[in-house]
């Protein structure tokens, strides 16, 4: 009896569900078309007569009538036109629940208004398309390029397309998602949010490489909020759909929004152990509370079937669920095992879900030796230069250890194995307190998803970074972050329970921390203050062991009458203004001294840590803030094994940040870089598709030309559910599983180190040596790293040479020993003990020029190693015009130093370019000036009389010839609009190379023979 009640039960709820699903369609006599052929009257309205529908021909009505008491869909035939006059009223519509079908061209990119009886088209904008979070979209040219031709479309996620369905589409526009407006984690900078809709392709259009390159039709379902159960469908393309696709459309969009999700609890399992496999199913607004019935499916790797049962899932209305049991499959081997779930009896698609597990005995050692020389990682000993990408999962993204489905993994490592990536950086940029809330509480089913992460990495043969903290460490309920012993020991647990779970496993490693800053939690992005108890001990003891001076004495060098020597400064003392009053620049030199003292500590405390566990790498991922005060690669390399550097901003200056991050000891490696999306003021792409795919090139280029380990492209797939706009937009894969077109950047590197790796070794020190003024940088004084900046974009682009770049904290003598010619530039002040060796270098024969103003130590003090430099002399600002004695020639000349530098930058005294024996003194600093003629005549002259190895060109193109003990790496990088040949000398290589249009050349030359053994395209 109970059964035919339930049976009853459901077949009324179908009943009633489709009474209630009335149609509203909005078609208005001669309204226009846009982007997509005009669909006939005569075929929209047969349309209509299938269902239980209104049709409205004017605003006015569809104002009136249009929301949800009244309909449950809403059909817009005119492709990217609206009525904007009615937009207010779609949009209410849409945030509370109703659904949509917009067929052809972007959705609600052209609005047209009513005026004078007449349908008038305003301005294209990506406005009202923003507003619903699915806008600016990208507009693809269908066989435009190699990389968009057509080989097939096919139809995906229960949806089907017949043959003439999609009449060949020569335009699809792939849309912005972003499916979340808020932080799980409001404090933790690096949160996700809610999953508040989910994307599903209907189709994909795939190139004959096997890519998916754009979704011609879209559906997105609304999960949670005032618009959860409603179902968007758009027909994202300029192909005239058919009648019968059109209907199929409106058929699946009535069906609203369902989410069916399986995840295993745990993902990995040991022999013995039974898996349990959690469904759920989601139906916003659904009225049911029967049961669902499901049908399970185990297959082994070599897709046999070992299981095949039905079960139950109950719950309330809109969500129902079941922990499974797979009860028999306690005994399994070690591998894969895929689950396949299909939901029965439900007018809902798609009504299937495939997850997975991995059984897996971590007993004996798994793995090539990963290892570093002076500038690569090795793998077995062999150079292993990176081609990376940052994965997590194209479903959940950050909370792929939380949720997660190595089904999915699986297919997209096996994607990222197909393109050639060897290295996969993942791990954590939030909820910490989710796998470990109290210390050594950890989550078992987290550190269960991460075994089963690894082995898929291990069964594709990647290696895997895996990141462990983000911005600042996890306080643990600590004041600061990195000295409260409350929160070292909560990391250094947390660590040690992941790193004794892989110590046999050498496939893995580690990144300590993602981007960080030495600065308040809440107040990121910043070298500052925190606050704390811990930090002014920490300070009082740190300023006993550098000086041991009395109160009186170190004021006077910081020059601070009132402050208390013992008091860490205030945020205000360390940054610049044009004016003194609250700001102690001396005072700052030695804060940003103390705080990368205190991230290099508490660098080193948690790599011993993992040391006593095994000895696997470990790095600090870092970003471009690592060039200025923020923790700094040159300072904190002496805690890790390898240096880390992420290319986001300086797109101007990205061979600068690989070679200001490389240390001579030990490799870097750019771990993060990507494309960010630049807007024009209406919102629209600033770049189109190639030219993004060209900046992709030349920042991997510039990962290689400076001398680094390789790159790691962030990231496979874009996050729509970040609360940000800018996390949107960066990846390879859009949220509706299409590629775009700037991976095929990744290729031309694949190609070209799958030869010259074996050929490729550590490369022949620099004999041009950069000193970066860290003590002006420190001191807050504005522009502190342009001068480096300038001199290496000249010398790569005109001398094709590539100087290596030290702190002027961390010259030694060994680390000068093979230079013959340091450059120190604009530094205004240097450091007593950089000053002593620089001036001993130059006694034993290497040329030392300094440029600009030299006023004393950090502490503006004329001490006996300054003196010896013998130039310091009075310094004033420079004028905008200044006169210049070329050094050939004595010839008089003017240079310009604009954009007000007279208020922060100065010259010495002096009339022009002298020396002292070995030291040379240019008085002006020429590397800032507007022209840089005079810069070049400069360099031209320091190196010939410093014997430096040169080839000029006046044709500015970035040439790195890296040389090695028997070849040369070759990074030819072209900023202009347009073709340039380069007539490339190398010992026995002579040759016109061509290099593309903002693109890069690669090659690798035998020294001997002058022969090519690898080259890009």
């Amino acid at each position: 009896m109970k059964k035919f009640f339930y049976f009853i039960l459901f077949f009324a709820t179908i009943l009633y569900s489709q009474e209630n699903k009335k149609i509203a369609f909005f078609i208005a006599k001669d309204f226009p078309t846009a982007d997509i052929p005009a669909l006939s009257e005569k075929d929209l309205l047969s349309v209509t007569s299938n269902y239980n529908s209104q049709v409205f021909s004017d605003i006015l009505s569809l104002n009136n009538n249009l929301n949800t008491d009244n309909f449950s869909l809403l059909v817009l035939p005119y492709g990217s036109a609206f009525p904007m006059d009615a937009w207010h009223t779609i949009l209410n519509f849409l945030n509370n629940g109703g659904s949509i079908l917009n067929i052809g061209g972007s959705p609600f990119y052209q609005p047209v208004i009513r005026k004078d009886s007449l349908w008038i088209k305003g301005p294209p904008q990506q406005t009202f398309a923003r507003k619903l979070l699915i806008g600016p979209s990208e507009k693809i040219e269908v066989n435009y390029e190699s990389f968009y031709n057509v080989n097939q479309i096919i139809p995906l996620n229960n949806f089907a397309l017949e043959k003439n369905d999609i009449p060949n589409p020569s335009i699809v526009y792939e849309l912005t998602y972003r499916f979340t407006t808020q932080k799980d984690f409001p404090a933790e900078d690096g949160s996700s949010g809610p999953r508040e809709a989910i994307v599903r392709p209907l189709a994909h259009i795939f190139n004959k490489n096997g890519y998916p390159f754009a979704a011609p039709i879209v559906e997105i379902d609304r999960l949670q909020g005032n618009n959860a159960g409603a179902r968007w469908i758009f027909y994202t393309n300029n192909a005239k759909p058919s009648v019968a696709l059109i209907k199929k459309l409106i058929d699946r969009a009535l069906q609203g929004a369902i989410e069916l999700t399986a995840n295993p609890v745990f993902a990995s399992l040991k022999k013995g152990e039974t898996p349990l496999i959690r469904v759920n199913f989601f139906k916003p607004n659904n009225k049911s509370v029967t049961p669902i019935k499901i049908s399970l499916r185990v297959l082994d790797e070599k897709k046999k079937s070992i299981l095949n049962k039905k079960y139950d899932l109950t719950g309330i209305n809109d969500f129902k669920t079941s922990t499974i049991s797979l009860d028999g499959l306690n005994n399994l081997s070690e591998g894969f095992y895929s689950v396949e779930i299909e939901t029965e009896d439900i007018n809902n698609q798609p009504n299937k879900i495939t997850t997975g597990f991995w059984v897996w005995n971590n007993n004996s050692k798994i793995g090539p030796t990963i290892s570093v020389s002076k500038d690569w990682l090795r793998k077995d000993g062999k150079v292993f230069p990176v081609i990376g990408t940052t994965y997590m999962a194209s479903d959940v993204h950050r909370k792929f250890l939380f949720e997660p489905n190595p089904f999915v993994w699986m297919k997209d490592f096996e994607m990222m194995k197909r393109s050639g990536i060897n290295f996969i950086r993942t791990g954590l940029w939030n909820s910490w307190s989710s796998a470990m809330l109290d210390r050594g509480a950890v989550d078992e089913s987290f550190l269960r998803a991460l075994d089963a992460y690894v082995m898929t990495a291990i069964k594709h043969e990647m290696v895997v970074c895996f990141n462990f903290f983000a911005f600042t460490p996890p306080l643990n309920g600590g004041t600061n972050p990195y000295l409260d012993p409350k929160a070292l020991d909560w990391q250094k647990t947390f660590i040690t329970l992941i790193t004794t779970r892989y110590k046999n496993v050498n496939w893995v490693h580690y990144d300590l921390i993602n981007e960080p800053s030495y600065s308040p939690p809440n107040d990121i992005w910043k070298n500052s203050p925190i606050g704390d108890s811990y930090e002014k001990s920490a300070w009082q003891q740190w300023i006993k062991n550098k000086y041991g001076y009395s109160t009186n004495e170190l004021t006077n060098k910081w020059r601070d009458a009132i402050g208390d020597i013992y008091q860490p400064p205030t945020e205000s003392e360390l940054y610049y203004r044009t004016y003194k009053e609250d700001r102690r620049p001396r005072k700052a030199i030695d804060f940003n001294l103390f705080s990368q003292d205190i991230v290099t500590r508490w660098a080193d405390t948690l790599n011993k840590t993992i040391k006593t566990i095994s000895n696997t790498l470990v790095t600090l991922g870092q970003d471009e803030g690592g060039t200025s005060n923020r923790p700094s690669q040159q300072f904190h390399y002496t805690a890790i094994d390898y240096t880390s550097v992420h290319t986001w901003w300086l797109n101007d200056d990205l061979l600068w940040d690989g070679l200001i991050t490389k240390v001579p000891e030990k490799p870097n490696l750019v771990s993060e870089t990507g494309l960010m999306r630049l807007e024009d003021i209406d919102g629209e792409f600033w770049r189109t598709p190639s030219l993004a795919k060209n900046l992709l090139d030349r920042k991997f280029a510039y990962s290689i030309a400076s001398k680094g380990a390789g790159f790691v492209q962030w990231a496979w797939n874009i996050n729509p559910y970040m609360p940000i706009d800018n996390e949107s937009v960066i990846g390879f894969f859009r949220p509706d599983g299409t590629a775009k077109i700037e991976i095929e950047s990744l290729f031309k590197y694949v190609k070209f180190f799958n030869t010259a790796q074996n050929y490729i070794d550590d490369y022949q020190p620099s004999e041009i040596i950069i000193v970066i003024p860290h003590t002006k940088i420190f001191a807050g004084r504005k522009y502190g790293d342009l001068s480096t900046k300038r001199l290496v974009r000249t010398i790569t682009d005109h001398f094709s040479v590539t100087p290596s770049l030290i702190s002027e904290y961390k010259l030694t003598p060994e680390r000068l020993s093979k230079a013959k010619l340091v450059i120190v530039p604009s530094a205004e002040f240097i450091n007593d003990e950089a000053a002593k060796i620089l001036y001993d270098i130059s006694q034993r024969g290497t040329k030392v020029l300094f440029t600009g103003s030299l006023e004393g130590n950090a502490y503006g003090e004329i001490s006996e190693n300054i003196l010896k430099l013998g130039f310091v002399n009075n310094s004033v600002p420079v004028s905008l015009f200044e006169k210049y004695f070329c050094p050939d020639n004595n010839k008089e000349t003017i240079v310009t130093f604009d954009n007000q530098q007279s208020e922060f930058i100065k010259k010495s005294a002096a009339e022009k370019l002298y020396s002292i024996n070995n030291i040379y003194h240019e008085p002006l600093p020429f590397e800032l000036a507007r022209e840089k003629e005079p810069l070049i005549e400069l360099l031209k002259y320091i190196f010939d009389i410093s014997n430096v190895k040169y080839q000029f060109g006046a044709t500015p193109i970035s040439t790195n010839l890296l040389e090695m003990e028997n070849h040369f790496l070759v990074v030819l990088v072209n900023e202009s609009s347009t073709d340039i040949n380069k007539n490339l000398k190398i010992d026995n290589f002579s040759s016109n190379v061509l290099i593309k249009a903002g693109q890069s050349k690669l090659l690798l030359i035998d020294k001997k023979t002058g022969t090519i053994i690898s080259e890009t395209e």
